[in-house]
């Protein structure tokens, strides 16, 4: 792949800092794959394994569905991309090995599919830890994924959600992983901690016969990644001072700066990291480096690791100015906090008090410099998507309903304006037709 797969765009929250004291301002990365590279350029082979949960939760038309998928799946996927089956209940076996679709393994893979039969305890980890050692070793110009079909409610070995996370976190960056959800009382949190350690995608799949622009968007997640193994680098100037990721995204802090790994860039979706700043401004007017950006990554199925490296610089003036663009992309940031903070209470049945953080958010957002209701912007969506949580809660909905809505609502990113990210593609020639 020639030329350039990533999009880098670096800002500050403010343009210019009040000369002569200490500020506090907010640094914006966004990261994003390039939409011509994904079409000029050929994907890379799929090596993929579906992981089927075939526990006894599963047994009925939970089952029934996960087969179904793998049908639908394996027919928008090409004849050369290669994929095998693990099934797991108390422990993983092997359903079919990795081979190209063509020459009837993809009937193959629908068949073996279709004769599951549910029974026994559900060892999650078990499964993704037979599918990475069928993938085996990474071979140049080939993307390799799991996608979990299950219910996630495991109940032998990694089983809370922090543990799933960090199990499939462990697996990246070679192997992105994906889930699917079954079942009226399947384990959201499980699955999309799954997914978010995985750098894929999570959805919940009520019926499969209408279910086909969700599997596009699961299989385009690794069919439309144009770079991976992306790590993003902050090295502070003299006189500032960094804080982690604005709303609790993994990094750590070494002697080379901040570091965090990013999400797989793919075609058309943007993924934005917000890193607070102090800054000790100088005096007396001019411009002043608060830090450089380095973005490491891989071209998708590429063993050259590239880098980009950016400069940061904010102007002294006599007043601070804000930088609204940055401003509004520091306060989604902000909002995706609140979510999170009001899930929680939701989550404790404290409706009333989640409800209130969420409007709470509403009113900062509202009272935003060059803030403008129902214009279009992301800001405006996503503060449209936080009213519609907020009505919910103020219902005061049963565990039930709320569980229910909470499905939609963890698939959201304010980022992408309050829709799922993966919504927000612009989709390539390869992502519109896997085939």
């Amino acid at each position: 792949m020639s030329g350039e797969p990533i999009e880098l765009d670096v800002s500050l929250e403010h343009r210019a800092l009040a000369a002569g004291g200490r500020a506090r301002t907010h640094l914006v990365v966004r990261v994003g794959g390039d939409v011509a590279m994904a079409v000029e350029a050929a994907r890379p082979r799929l090596r993929l394994v579906f992981v089927l949960d075939t526990s006894g939760s599963m047994n009925g038309p939970p089952l029934e569905a996960v087969a179904e998928s793998v049908a639908e799946m394996v027919g928008l996927l090409r004849d050369e991309d290669e994929v095998g089956l693990v099934t797991f209940a108390e422990e993983a076996a092997t359903v079919a090995e990795v081979r190209p679709l063509g020459g009837g393994h993809r009937v193959t893979l629908q068949r073996r599919a279709r004769r599951m039969r549910a029974n026994g305890a559900t060892n999650v980890e078990a499964g993704l830890r037979r599918a990475v050692e069928l993938l085996g070793a990474r071979e140049t110009h080939t993307r390799h994924a799991v996608v979990l079909l299950s219910d996630g409610i495991p109940n032998r070995g990694a089983a809370s959600p922090e543990a799933l996370r960090a199990l499939t976190r462990s697996f990246r960056p070679d192997v992105g992983v994906s889930c699917l959800g079954y079942g009226a009382h399947h384990a959201e949190e499980a699955l999309a901690a799954v997914a978010d350690g995985g750098a894929g995608e999570y959805h919940f799949v009520e019926t499969p016969g209408a279910a086909a622009d969700t599997f596009a968007r699961v299989l385009g997640a690794q069919g439309d990644v144009v770079a991976d193994a992306i790590e993003l680098l902050l090295r502070p100037a003299d006189g500032t001072e960094i804080e982690g990721f604005l709303g609790g995204a993994p990094s750590r802090v070494t002697s080379a700066g901040l570091r965090g790994a990013l999400p797989d860039a793919r075609a058309g979706v943007s993924k934005v990291r917000v890193v607070p700043l102090d800054v000790d401004v100088a005096a007396g007017p001019g411009a002043q480096t608060v830090g450089v950006v380095r973005v490491s990554y891989r071209a998708a199925g590429e063993a050259e690791v590239r880098t980009r490296e950016v400069e940061v610089e904010v102007a002294r003036e006599a007043t601070s100015a804000l930088d609204e663009p940055a401003h509004h992309a520091v306060l989604l940031a902000h909002a995706e906090e609140a979510r999170s903070q009001a899930r929680a209470l939701a989550d404790r049945g404290a409706f009333d008090g989640a409800a209130a953080s969420l409007r709470q958010m509403i009113a900062r957002i509202e009272a935003a410099p060059g803030y403008a209701a129902n214009d279009g912007s992301l800001l405006s969506e996503a503060l449209e998507q936080m009213v519609d949580e907020a009505v919910v809660l103020e219902q005061r909905p049963s565990m039930e309903s709320y569980r229910a809505y909470k499905r939609e609502w963890m698939g959201m990113d304010m980022h992408a304006g309050g829709a799922h990210a993966g919504d927000h593609a612009v989709h390539g020639a390869q992502a519109a037709a896997l085939k």
